[in-house]
């Protein structure tokens, strides 16, 4: 019987060798994976870090542009126009040319820069521009801005990296969001893509894409007129009270209702519900000269809201919006003694039923579903301006506060 063969075993040596460069190569393989995650987890931080960058310095933008509208005592409410010329500063800006780089010295801020270190860019709606004196802006002025569909203020924008269409050097070719010759840095379409940089008033909040990588924030009407309102009744009313405490405790006659017939503004005899008046001669001539005919004077809060003719009160027409109501106690009257305690005022309700306010100021809010504010006969009627129980308050003598809602935004306040 024929013996079995066996192979000879490989030396030691050799399998020795064998073992060390299959560990090798598993160390260079774990290596290399561990790189790729190390890789990947790095990215992935940066984007995080760099997306957490962006919403801060959007987030401190709004604030700033918020407050800087809210405490603008020359034109409440509006909004400084954009840099167009990179120097950190607010300039010239139209119903055509309403964006540019946001105006961070303008505003007080360091030199906003978004996670790409890009400088933050900002457009805003052409009635809120805060360039004029006579351009109206209250609760009723329009936006003419939309993000994504919806009514906005303004937007700010930060743009992110350079795309491989952008250029963002100095050299000047013609921009093509608007067509004129300047600078590729000062160029809208190196910064912005899409319906974002072709300067129509339509903006859109999209995915980031390899075409798109803008982050936007807006600021809408309801982030900062509401607060404006509030600002402005205080003032109004601080004033009034002012003017009650030099004047024997007394509050001057009102306007009549129809400001078109009384383009001035003056008050009217026996007017007790209308419009704040601007001066107040009826007022002056039925106390027998012991009550001013004028605002000017009897308080800081007075001379902000009635400065002159040229004013924001005048020119921004919040006094078409601004209604008043005086007690019957405490109307002009030809004495120097001050009224006794109000028993049978008006009536805010709630906080209470009492017939115990001297004054009420309402300010309406812009116009609800129903209301028109074009021809004489609509601004002559309460009900166009007012809500509930305040549109009859000219005859009941009784007013109402509420939340403000779809069918009611009046801002009532009062001097008990």
């Amino acid at each position: 019987m024929p013996i079995p063969r066996t192979l000879p075993a490989k030396p030691r040596r050799i399998r020795d060798e064998q073992g060390a460069a299959f560990i090798v190569m598993l160390v260079i393989l774990v290596m290399g994976v561990s790189a790729l995650v190390v890789s990947a987890y790095s990215n992935t931080t940066i984007k995080i870090q760099r997306g957490k960058t962006t919403t801060g310095v959007l987030a401190q933008a709004k604030d700033a542009l918020i407050g800087s509208s809210i405490s603008n005592a020359l034109r409440p409410g509006s909004l400084p126009c954009p840099d167009t010329t990179n120097d950190g500063m607010s300039d010239a800006c139209s119903s055509t040319n309403f964006i540019g780089r946001l105006p961070w010295k303008t505003l007080g801020l360091p030199n906003l820069r978004d996670g790409n270190g890009e400088q933050l860019w900002y457009a805003v709606s052409p009635n809120f521009r805060d360039v004029s004196t006579s351009t109206t802006i209250n609760s009723d002025t329009p936006t003419q801005l939309t993000l994504s569909g919806n009514a906005v203020m303004a937007v700010i924008f930060s743009p992110g990296g350079a795309l491989s269409s952008q250029e963002r050097n100095t050299n000047s070719t013609t921009c093509p969001s608007d067509g004129v010759s300047k600078p590729n840095n000062r160029c809208v379409s190196n910064y912005l893509e899409g319906e974002n940089q072709n300067n129509d008033g339509v903006f859109i909040n999209a995915p980031e894409s390899p075409t798109v990588n803008d982050q936007v924030l807006e600021i809408t009407a309801n982030q900062i007129l509401p607060r404006v309102e509030k600002l402005i009744t205080s003032q109004i009313v601080t004033c009034l009270s002012d003017y009650a405490s030099i004047n024997f405790g007394r509050f001057p006659w009102s306007t009549r209702l129809d400001p078109t017939n009384n383009p001035s503004y003056t008050d009217q005899l026996d007017e007790r519900f209308g419009r704040l008046p601007d001066s107040m001669p009826d007022t002056r001539t039925e106390s027998n000269g012991n009550m001013d005919d004028v605002w000017n004077g009897a308080s800081d809060a007075c001379n902000n809201i009635f400065p002159s003719t040229s004013g924001w009160w005048h020119n921004t027409n919040w006094r078409e919006l601004i209604f008043y109501s005086v007690s019957n106690k405490h109307k002009p009257r030809d004495s120097t003694t001050f009224p006794t305690a109000c028993t049978a005022c008006l009536v805010v309700n709630p906080p209470s039923a009492a017939f115990d306010k001297k004054v009420v100021v309402i300010l309406a809010g812009n116009k609800l579903l129903g209301q028109n504010r074009t021809t004489k006969s609509d601004k002559a009627n309460p009900a166009n301006y007012l809500e509930a129980a305040n549109a009859s308050s000219n005859t009941t003598e009784v007013f109402q506060q509420s939340p403000a809602s779809s069918t009611f935004n009046d801002l009532v306040w009062f001097i008990q």
